[in-house]
């Protein structure tokens, strides 16, 4: 206040899609039939297409109203991974991830924690199965404000991401 500086920040949520690898292996192990869903967890997540994420930057660059805030980036409606594995099933044209009860989910997550602390590996673990079901969802709505509508929905998202996967 005292140089009476300008400044704009923004904060981009876990960005997905063509040229990251974040999610990658969320792709494939979709994709391969080896991701298996919690039934009856819907934790609300904040995700953000890679190409959703550059329109939002543009939008709140060439914006008259952006001075002085910050903006949280990503895609507007809350992200459910079991509904995003779904159409990531769909899209590849394969079977659907089964679901199983939580609890189970949660005793294997114990197992694969002690088999990583031992030395071999496992996907699951206590960790990620806290991330799995712990809802992290951002609110957006300084950057809804300059930029109401994204080009991409989550379905165009999925299939251009796909391709992009394939084409690899």
């Amino acid at each position: 206040n005292e140089n009476n500086l300008r400044w704009v920040i923004v904060r981009p949520t876990s960005i997905w899609g063509p040229g990251f690898s974040t999610y990658k292996n969320f792709f494939f192990s979709v994709k391969n039939n080896w991701f298996i869903k919690i039934r009856n967890s819907e934790p609300k997540k904040s995700y953000g297409f890679i190409l959703n994420i550059i329109f939002q930057i543009d939008s709140i660059l060439k914006s008259e109203n952006n001075l002085n805030k910050t903006y949280y980036l990503g895609d507007y409606e809350p992200m459910i991974i079991n509904k995003w594995a779904d159409i990531i099933a769909d899209k590849w044209g394969v079977r659907r991830p089964i679901s199983l009860p939580k609890f189970i989910i949660f005793l294997v997550s114990i197992i694969g924690t002690i088999l990583n602390k031992i030395g071999i590996g496992f996907p699951l673990t206590i960790f990620r199965f806290k991330n799995m079901t712990t809802e992290n969802y951002i609110n957006k709505s300084h950057t809804k404000e300059i930029c109401p509508n994204l080009p991409y929905t989550l379905n165009q998202a999925v299939i251009i991401t796909i391709k992009h996967l394939r084409n690899r």
